[in-house]
């Protein structure tokens, strides 16, 4: 892959060297409304995901709020929520709220997002009362309609502007999956057949309230709802002798409240800022599943609760000066999470409990950040910042399992970014990110549809990473950009498949990794064949490098997806007030590596399509033809024994699809 790189570098260097010797339209730096009018934008989400080059980030799972902002600003600061995010944030914001958008192709400048490549920053119209509302619904194979609905409201009340939404969603998914079971040998041992139906409910209410008064800016969000998820699915299972049929109902469902807040005011020549969250989550699993072998019955009850409670509060001084800008802060965070499991077999009228380790287990986190970066503008094309963020944490496990640790991690970040052209920008960003511990991992898990019990891991630790990344953006003209990103990786404590010493399998802390990667965003004009049309792509490709303990060889990573490609073609004919496109998502392969298992997951390409009319006023109708590969995936499960490093007792592969789904939405403003 290396090899690679070095090759690719240098010629896609050399190419956009000889673009740059010529003269194209100067590059756009505000985005104004008339610039989205031929793409029929409802959102403020809908609007960045139009901007030419411009490829969304929504922010990462990282500790706290270091690093995890995304690229998107609104009115000049990051969103003060975790809980549907950022991309919550731009959907309850309807399209004529935008007065304008503006990019920032720098490095240069300090707090919310700095040292991202390039930055959207969403400037709101004041004081404007306006709605937007859609219905969409859908229907998947031969199954009923299922409805999906969203409302968002923008008024002023009192000296607060605030913004509201409100969604309700049915889902019903079906699929069907054939499976055959193999021996060592290639001996075929068994095969079976799988009716599934996905069905997911959500409802969320969401808003935020801001205000600026003189140079005091204030702002206050929320997020309520609840979300149901239960696959329902039965297994025919044929062998020589005897038929086995598998019934497996799971509820789950995840309930969640959020609060959060931002606060700047300027201190003589600094400008002090508070942001913070308060988020609860309540989730529960209900399993039940029964299995007939001809008429011998088997039962399985699983259930699992969670209660989880996040708060953080991020406090940060910055100041500016002619060419440079410093900022200093701290954060601090209080996690607590508590997992009861209970899991129970009957068969031939016997109930048993079955143990797992780490069944019931109670984890508390408290974690402290001090952090220090400088911004400097070195001239009108060059920008450069660097910083440094020390953070202590202590994980306490109370249980069935019990452990404390406390960590130490030191993380420094470094941007470079020249404007070679003003066509052309590159950037050079290194950094240290520390990943966010998933708390349902320090307890046991059970998955009845693949057979695997999972214990938990009370010693796990955040695993962490080392970036070098290197960009380069070139814009002809609005339609027309090339951004090409080289990046490699350099993981520590990466969370792998081990034998924990409960005895058990789970995930623990399996050592380094190497990841190396491209990716690929194309923006192109087609008025040479489609008047008015465009053409996004957007490819990556990586390959990493694990030592792997159990078989003592190099492999990649778990659940490492390459490559990954996808392309939409799209035309807006004006004057008929129509609309429409096709999306295309390449091959790709993804693998997981258990202790005693490897298996593979190919997803073979696919298709949506879409036709628009906007021929009512402020109203769009959009129908939407998806999967229409019926999103084929072949599935390899490769079983060894003891483990991975020894013999390959049974092989089984299951080519699963789903049904298209055809879906008619209507939308409005108000």
């Amino acid at each position: 892959m290396l090899s690679k790189l070095r090759v690719v570098a240098p010629l896609f260097l050399s190419i956009t060297c000889c673009f740059s010797s010529l003269t194209y339209a100067e590059k756009r730096e505000r985005y104004d409304p008339s610039f989205f009018t031929v793409y029929s934008v409802q959102t403020a989400f809908d609007m960045v995901n139009r901007l030419p080059g411009f490829k969304v980030d929504l922010g990462k799972s990282v500790r706290g709020f270091s690093g995890g902002a995304g690229n998107i600003l609104i009115d000049g600061a990051r969103l003060s929520a975790k809980s549907g995010g950022l991309k919550e944030a731009l959907l309850r914001i309807p399209a004529q709220q935008v007065a304008y958008i503006e990019i920032n192709r720098s490095a240069s400048g300090v707090g919310d997002a700095s040292g991202k490549a390039m930055v959207a920053n969403i400037v709101r119209v004041p004081q404007l009362q306006a709605g937007q509302y859609s219905i969409t619904l859908s229907k998947a194979g031969q199954d009923v309609l299922f409805p999906e609905a969203q409302i968002s409201y923008v008024t002023q009340l009192g000296q607060w502007q605030s913004n509201f939404k409100g969604d309700i969603k049915f889902k019903d998914i079906p699929s069907q999956s054939e499976y055959e079971l193999t021996s060592q040998a290639g001996r075929h041992l068994n095969n079976a057949t799988e009716v599934k139906k996905e069905s997911l409910n959500e409802i969320f209410i969401s808003g935020d309230a801001s205000r600026q008064q003189q140079d005091e800016q204030q702002q206050f969000t929320f997020r309520v709802g609840k979300s149901q998820y239960r696959p329902q699915l039965q297994r025919t299972t044929t062998t020589l002798n005897s038929i086995e049929v598998l019934h497996n109902d799971r509820d789950s469902v995840y309930h969640t409240a959020e609060a959060g807040f931002n606060w700047s005011l300027p201190v003589a020549n600094w400008r002090l800022k508070h942001l913070g969250i308060v988020n609860f989550t309540h989730w529960t699993v209900d399993r039940q599943t029964e299995a007939f072998i001809d008429t011998m019955p088997r039962y399985e009850n699983y259930d699992f609760q969670r209660n989880k409670w996040e708060s953080i509060y991020r406090g940060t001084a910055q100041k500016k000066y002619t060419k440079s800008s410093q900022e200093l802060g701290v954060e601090l965070t209080y996690n607590y999470a508590n997992n009861n499991t209970r899991y129970l077999k009957t068969q031939n009228n016997v109930q048993q409990v079955v143990q797992l380790p780490a069944a019931n287990v109670e984890i508390k986190e408290q974690r402290a950040e001090v952090f220090y970066n400088h911004a400097w503008q070195l001239d009108s094309t060059t920008g450069f910042n660097a910083g440094i963020a020390l953070e202590h944490s202590s994980i306490e496990v109370k249980g069935d399992a019990s452990n404390q640790d406390d960590y130490l991690f030191i993380k420094p970040s470094l941007a470079y970014s020249h404007q070679l052209t003003p066509k052309w920008q590159g950037q050079v960003q290194f950094n240290r990110v520390v990943n966010q511990l998933s708390f349902k991992l320090f307890a046991a898990q059970s998955n009845a549809e693949a057979n695997r019990q999972q214990a938990g891991n009370p010693a796990l630790k955040p695993d962490s990473y080392y970036r070098l990344s290197v960009d380069s953006n070139y814009q002809l003209s609005d339609k027309n950009v090339i951004k090409m990103t080289l990046f490699g990786q350099w993981h520590q404590d990466g969370l792998e498949y081990q034998i924990l010493p409960s005895g058990a399998e789970g995930i623990a802390n399996g050592g380094n990794a190497r990841v190396m990667g491209i990716n690929l965003d194309v923006s192109l004009g087609l008025d040479f064949v489609l008047p008015n049309g465009v053409m996004d792509i957007e490819f990556t490709t990586q390959k990493s490098s694990y030592s792997d303990p159990i078989t003592l060889t190099d492999r990649a990573i778990n659940q490492q997806q390459r490559p990954t490609l996808k392309a939409q073609i799209r035309q807006d004919i004006i004057a008929h007030d129509f609309s429409w496109g096709v999306n295309y998502i390449g091959k790709n392969t993804r693998q997981n590596y258990y202790v005693s298992e490897y298996v593979e997951l190919k997803e073979q390409e696919d298709f949506d399509a879409f036709i628009e009319y906007k021929g009512f006023g402020s109203s769009v109708i959009t129908f939407t033809v998806s999967q229409l590969n019926r999103a084929q995936s072949m599935q390899y499960r490769h079983f060894y024994s003891p483990n991975r490093s020894g013999v390959l007792s049974q092989s089984e592969l299951r080519d699963k699809r789903h049904e298209r789904v055809v879906s008619l939405n209507y939308a409005t403003t108000f």
